[in-house]
C-alpha cells in the first residue's frame, strides 16, 4: 500500500508541476471586481472588473484568472447576455486576488460566481436564459473554478433548454464546477444539444426542469462526464439528474447521484438509442413518481452499467430499474437492491459510512455514500471495465493505465480486504461505486470532497 501512496503523492507533484508550465506559456488576463488601477487586465492590481470585457479582449491561447466575487453577465435587463466562451480561451475561477500561479488557487475558499440575476433579487422571470453558453467550441474552450447559478432558461426555442449552460455544436472543457439553482424547460443545470462537453470534478446541485434537472444530453451529444455528483436535482417529467434524448451516447465515470427526483427516471433516463456507458457509479435514494428510481430506459435503449452501486431508489413499482421490451441493460459486477441478471452482480446492503448524513435525511448533500471497511462492495469489480485515462487527469504522462483515482482524488485501485497482495505488474480489484475505500487515511486536500 506504501507503494500506491508514494506513487499517488508523486503524480499530484507531477500534476503541479505540468500545470504551472502550462500556465506560463499563456497570455494571462486578470480579473477582479474591486480592482482599483488601470483596469486594463495586465495585473491583479489593474485588473479588469467586468469579465465580459476580459473576454472580449482575450484572444486564442489566452488565460482568465477571475478572483472571487460575483460576476454577472451583463449590468443592463437583457436577458439574452451570456458569457460566451472562446476556442482557446481557458477562464479559471477561484482566486483570492494576489496569485502567482495558477495551482496556488481555492475555487471552495474563494468562490468565483457567474450569476444570472441580473434584475430584481429574487426574481427568475427576469433572470438571464443562459448565464454561460458554447457554441462551435472544441475542448481549449475552457471553463474551470467557478459556480454557476440563477440561470433562467423557461422562454420558447433556445431560450428554454440550459438554465446554467447550454453547450451547441461543439465540446467544451468544464472542470471544477458547480451549477446550482439553475431552471429550465429542458436542462436545468446543463443542456447539450449536438454537443459533447468533458466535465471533470462538477458538482449539479438543486437544479430544475421540465426534462433534465440536472444534465440534458439531446441529439447525438456524447458528454464524458468524470468524478461528480447529481443531487437534489429536479425535472417534472424526464430525468431528475440526467435526461439523454435520442441518439446519445454519454460516459459516466466516479459518478453519484443522489436525492435526484422525476416522474420518469428520477436518476437517469436513456430514450431513444441511448447507449451510456457507466462505470463506478453510485445511485442511492433517487426517486421517480412512475418508473425508474435509479434508471429509466426506453425505445431501443441500450446502456451498459458496471462497478456501480443501485440501493435504495425508489418508484411505485418497486423496481429501481425500468426497461421497455424494446430495450436491453447489461448489468455487471455491480450491487443491486433487489438483483439483477449479470456477471458478479449481488444483492447485498452496501454499508455506507452515513447513508443519511448528520441531518439525518437521505439524499442530500451530507450523506457519506463512502464504503465501511467492511462493505460487501469492496475489492469485488471488474478491472478491465474501468477506462483507460486517456486525458491524463493525474499528469502522470501515462494515457493507456485504467483511470487511476476515485471520486474523491484517492488511488482507485486500493487492496483493503485481499487475502494476499496483488501478483507483480496486476492491480488490486476495483471496488464498486464512486469512491475507492482506503486502508489509511489522507491528509490531502480534496476539493470536490469537500464541494459536498
Amino acid at each position: 500500500m506504501c507503494r500506491y501512496l508514494l506513487t499517488f503523492v508523486l503524480a499530484l507533484l507531477i500534476g503541479l508541476a505540468t500545470s504551472q508550465a502550462s500556465a506560463a506559456d499563456a497570455r494571462i488576463i486578470y480579473v477582479k471586481a474591486d480592482a482599483r488601477g488601470a483596469n486594463n487586465g495586465t495585473s491583479w492590481a489593474n485588473a479588469y472588473t467586468s469579465l465580459q470585457t476580459a473576454l472580449a479582449a482575450a484572444t486564442s491561447d489566452t488565460e482568465i484568472w477571475v478572483a472571487m466575487g460575483t460576476y454577472l453577465p451583463t449590468t443592463g435587463a437583457s436577458r439574452r447576455a451570456t458569457f460566451h466562451l472562446k476556442n482557446g480561451v481557458a477562464l479559471y475561477g477561484g482566486f483570492r486576488g494576489h496569485e502567482t500561479a495558477r495551482d496556488q488557487r481555492n475555487w471552495i475558499a474563494y468562490q468565483t460566481i457567474l450569476n444570472g440575476d441580473i434584475g430584481l433579487r429574487g426574481i427568475r422571470d427576469d433572470n438571464v436564459y443562459h448565464v454561460v453558453m458554447s457554441s462551435d467550441n472544441d475542448a481549449t474552450a475552457v471553463l474551470d473554478g467557478f459556480t454557476i447559478t440563477d440561470g433562467n432558461a423557461t422562454g420558447a426555442d433556445w431560450y428554454s433548454r440550459g438554465g446554467g449552460m447550454l453547450n451547441v455544436n461543439g465540446g467544451p472543457t468544464v472542470r471544477n464546477c458547480t451549477f446550482t439553482g439553475n431552471q429550465a424547460i429542458d436542462g436545468g443545470g446543463m443542456l447539450n444539444y449536438t454537443s459533447s462537453p468533458t466535465v471533470i470534478q462538477s458538482v449539479f446541485r438543486g437544479n430544475t426542469a421540465t426534462n433534465g434537472g440536472g444534465m440534458y444530453n439531446a441529439f447525438g451529444s456524447h458528454s464524458t462526464v468524470i468524478n461528480a455528483l447529481f443531487i437534489g436535482n429536479t425535472a417534472h417529467s424526464w430525468g431528475g439528474g440526467m435526461h439523454n434524448y435520442t441518439e446519445c451516447n454519454p460516459t459516466l465515470v466516479n459518478v453519484v447521484f443522489s436525492g435526484n427526483q422525476a416522474q420518469w427516471g428520477g436518476a437517469f433516463t436513456c430514450y431513444g438509442l441511448c447507449g451510456a456507458r457507466i462505470v463506478n457509479a453510485t445511485f442511492s435514494w433517487n426517486r421517480a413518481t412512475s418508473q425508474g428510481g435509479a434508471l429509466y430506459n426506453v425505445y431501443a435503449a441500450s446502456p451498459t452499467v458496471h462497478n456501480s452501486i443501485l440501493w435504495a431508489n425508489f418508484d411505485p413499482p418497486g423496481e429501481g430499474i425500468y426497461v421497455d421490451g424494446s430495450s436491453v441493460i447489461q448489468i455487471s459486477h455491480s450491487l443491486v437492491d433487489g438483483g439483477w441478471p449479470g456477471a458478479g452482480n449481488l444483492d447485498a446492503d452496501p454499508l455506507f459510512e452515513d447513508t443519511d448524513g448528520a441531518d439525518d435525511v437521505p439524499g442530500t448533500a451530507d450523506d457519506d455514500l463512502r464504503l465501511q471497511r467492511d462493505s460487501p462492495a469492496l475489492d469485488i469489480g471488474d478491472n478491465a471495465a474501468v477506462p483507460a485515462d486517456t486525458m491524463d487527469l493525474d499528469r502522470d504522462g501515462d494515457l493507456t493505465e485504467p483511470l487511476p483515482r476515485d471520486l474523491d482524488g484517492v488511488p482507485r485501485f486500493a487492496c483493503v480486504r485481499c487475502s494476499a497482495p496483488p501478483a507483480p505488474g496486476t492491480l488490486p480489484r476495483v471496488d464498486l461505486g464512486a469512491y475507492e475505500r482506503q486502508s489509511f487515511r489522507l491528509a490531502l486536500y480534496f476539493p470536490l470532497a469537500l464541494a459536498r
